[in-house]
């Protein structure tokens, strides 16, 4: 075929966050709308962003077409140590997640049976029965935990989310993390099978889907 094609893909560029990316990262973040830690409010991304920039704990990966943001990965090292920081850096937001989760304790049992059973019926059809003794709790400076990914939605089918999997993993393999974990609602199919035709092994996790990958080791 003629040589002036060009696939989006071709197009878009991943690299690692660097100073003066705020802007970008509010943009999508804007656009996405992810909940980090129960919070949808863009201080908490800008606050781990910042982090990012200064500390080994965070890894961020954006998805860039024609310098504009399209797509990004967040991953904490060492989740409990990490939050425990966090908490110490940024304490007003560390009071609003404690707000969201003690609302959500509250709140949850009693309007969630309709969202129960539809995250049962989607978990049961994505969801692989292969046990292991691997858990989302688990914590160590050799385990990565991805908190959010997501692709502006004019960009997906691309193959994009999995390319940011690929360049994060180059980033935590250099930072010679041996494991990811990630916990995905059951109701995203999507990214559900995102993870499992990455290789990742899939269990239940509650409501939820737990999946967990090991790195090369080099």
């Amino acid at each position: 075929m003629g040589g002036g094609c060009v696939s989006m893909q071709e197009t878009v560029r991943y690299r690692l966050i660097v100073p003066g990316d705020a802007t970008k990262l509010r943009k999508i973040f804007g656009e996405l709308r992810p909940s980090i830690a129960g919070l949808t409010s863009r201080d908490i991304c800008l606050a781990m962003y910042r982090d990012a920039l200064v500390a080994r704990y965070v890894v961020v990966v954006l998805a860039l077409q024609d310098d504009q943001p399209c797509g990004f990965v967040i991953a904490i090292i060492n989740w409990r140590t990490y939050w425990q920081r966090f908490c110490i850096r940024h304490p007003i937001l560390a009071v609003k997640i404690a707000w969201k989760r003690m609302v959500r304790r509250i709140c949850g049992g009693s309007s969630s049976s309709k969202r129960v059973q539809n995250d049962e019926d989607a978990r049961d059809r994505h969801v692989g029965s292969e046990p292991s003794d691997r858990c989302w709790k688990q914590s160590s400076p050799q385990i990565a935990k991805i908190v959010f990914i997501g692709v502006a939605l004019h960009c997906r089918g691309q193959g994009i989310g999995r390319r940011l999997l690929e360049h994060l993993f180059r980033a935590l393999v250099s930072r010679r993390i041996k494991r990811v974990d990630a916990r995905i609602s059951a109701g995203n199919t999507a990214s559900t099978e995102l993870f499992r035709k990455s290789g990742w092994l899939i269990e239940q996790d509650g409501l939820d889907v737990f999946a967990t990958i090991d790195l090369p080791v080099y």
